[in-house]
């Protein structure tokens, strides 16, 4: 009898051997999602105001639920746990193309996870450095809307914020292509996440999946301080699905640019033009993508030769090419896993000399 109890006091020991920290606890530093927020299931990773959710797409210029996905946000936090366990959950009606996590560690991509639409999402893991306070970044998927539930570590172990890492940032302003159509839902494979990499800033990805000129996107400019970046590859939903003119494409891009540049003054702004594509006009216009090109490159050259200095124009068909689409695919204008990689490496060419 006296073995049997000492059974079960071991046994129970081991039960609470690991300790549940509460999402709303903030042992942990949010980056890339500017309106995150706590609900009733955990904490909820936003890249919009919640206000957007009162407007129709045809007034935000993209669908709210593509835009209630986490591409380019991730959770900072350092710990000294042996094992860590987090936990996520999915909201029923949310945009969802499964779940891919990717783990950093000091700095270094150590671990992926994917995860299906259906799956219980539990990412499970252990320090390479046993005893040690180690740094993690933990990158969230591009279409999927995980909502952090807890951490799950040893009892005596602690988890913290960590705030070491405060870079300035990068705004990725654009479309499905900047969202990450083309590489499955993976935040760290798509070129603003990339590009944001070998420029050393931290990204904020604006860009949502079927997005046009979007003058309520513009609003929110003045809700970001120290940003040091912005890039702006848009268009192609305007010129094919939406039918703009070129006049009406460049009147609703100088009204964005000004509205961007008046909340920041100082910030370089990249104007991609429309990189390489099978479509050669819209059904609707018939105008071409090279029309659309031309026009921004005049219109950039026009507001640098009234002051503009802090603005710059990349002819985006210049730097990408068929090869970069995806592989084995009728798609006509989304980036592969090659293409992405490809695109960040010839931006951050063209970047990092604006910088300086």
């Amino acid at each position: 009898m006296k073995k049997f109890l000492i059974l079960i006091l071991t046994f129970s020991s081991l039960l609470l051997a690991d300790k549940t920290i509460n999402a709303d606890k903030m042992t942990y530093t949010i980056r890339g999602a500017q309106y995150s927020r706590a609900i009733e299931s955990g904490m909820e990773f936003r890249r919009f105001p919640i206000e957007f959710q009162k407007l129709t797409s045809q007034k935000l210029g993209f669908n709210i639920k593509k835009a209630e996905t986490t591409s380019g946000a991730s959770i900072l936090f350092k710990s000294n746990s042996q094992k860590i366990v987090i936990n996520f959950n999915t909201l029923k009606d949310s945009e969802n193309r499964g779940s891919d996590f990717a783990l950093y560690v000091e700095g270094k991509l150590i671990e992926e996870f994917s995860f299906q639409k259906k799956d219980v999402i539990k990412i499970e893991f252990t320090n390479p450095n046993p005893g040690n306070e180690t740094s993690y970044a933990l990158v969230l998927p591009s279409f999927s809307n995980p909502i952090l539930e807890n951490f799950v570590i040893d009892d005596k172990a602690y988890i913290k914020a960590d705030n070491s890492k405060q870079k300035k940032k990068y705004l990725a302003i654009g479309d499905s292509i900047s969202h990450g159509v083309g590489q499955d839902s993976k935040s760290y494979k798509t070129y603003p996440f990339l590009l944001s990499k070998k420029l050393d800033l931290q990204l904020y990805n604006q860009a949502v999946g079927g997005g046009k000129i979007s003058p309520a996107l513009a609003t929110t400019m003045k809700n970001f301080n120290n940003v040091k970046l912005i890039t702006i590859l848009i268009g192609y939903n305007d010129l094919k699905f939406q039918g703009k003119t070129v006049n009406q494409y460049i009147e609703a891009y100088d009204n964005f640019l000004n509205q961007t540049r008046e909340a920041q003054p100082h910030t370089k702004i990249v104007c991609i033009s429309l990189l390489y594509t099978k479509t050669q006009e819209s059904p609707k216009t018939k105008v071409s993508p090279d029309e659309y090109r031309v026009a921004l490159e005049q219109l950039i050259q026009q507001k640098r030769q009234e002051g503009d200095k802090n603005l710059f124009f990349v002819a985006g068909d210049s730097i990408t090419s068929s090869k970069d689409l995806r592989p084995d695919s009728s798609d006509p204008v989304h980036l592969g896993m090659y293409g992405a990689s490809h695109l960040a490496r010839e931006l951050a060419t063209i970047i990092k000399p604006i910088l300086k």
